[in-house]
């Protein structure tokens, strides 16, 4: 159970994530995610918008929300960094936990629509 700012992400299965362009204009972004510990860990390609946003600033907000990126809550915001090997190998056990056969779907779906290497972005929020 997450204590704190995390809290509110508790029964959501999405979360919009800000990251931010260099001239600090946001991009918002509904994507799956897992909370561990105190952080929220989101799983892309290392050459989506959002990753490559995040290498270049690592000040993130979240909120919940819903498929579409409707608002569910407040913004939270964060710092983000990339998971090392054995963060990465647990946030694919979180996702599988999460998210069960409809992981397996959407790691595949995605393989055809992104390319890159898989990253996790581990966000402890400020």
């Amino acid at each position: 159970m997450a204590s704190g700012a995390l809290a509110l992400l508790e029964g959501h299965n999405y979360i919009n994530l800000e990251t931010f362009k260099k001239d600090g204009r946001g991009v918002v972004t509904p994507v799956w995610f897992m909370v561990d510990s105190q952080n929220v860990i989101v799983v892309t390609k290392s050459d989506t918008g959002k990753a490559k946003r995040t290498k270049n600033n690592a000040a993130v907000r979240i909120m919940p929300s819903g498929f579409s990126g409707e608002p569910k809550g407040d913004w939270i915001k964060g710092t983000a960094r990339f998971a090392n090997p054995d963060e990465m190998k647990r946030a694919f056990e979180l996702r599988g936990k999460k998210y069960g056969s409809s992981e397996g779907l959407a790691s595949s779906l995605s393989s055809y629509s992104e390319s890159g290497r898989p990253v996790a972005i581990i966000i402890t929020p400020d």
